[in-house]
């Protein structure tokens, strides 16, 4: 079962890309940190916070939309 932390991180992605692609976009990032969604906590999205931020803006066009999405990642 996915943590709380993972389940807030996708919700928050998921409203600036579409689901399936937020899914896919933090699947690829979770592999290559080697976290697991069952398990990553907020400490981890902080500590990646760059990587995952970067990794989702690349699907939002808009540049005050992206920088938004990496502050509302960043309170998560």
């Amino acid at each position: 079962m996915p943590s709380l932390a993972y389940n807030s991180l996708l919700k928050v992605v998921s409203s600036y890309v579409d689901s399936k692609k937020a899914a896919e976009v933090l699947a690829r990032q979770l592999t290559a940190c080697k976290l697991n969604v069952d398990t990553i906590a907020s400490a981890d999205i902080q500590a990646n916070l760059l990587r995952l931020s970067t990794a989702c803006s690349l699907y939002i066009s808009d540049s005050s939309k992206r920088d938004e999405l990496k502050s509302k990642i960043a309170a998560i």
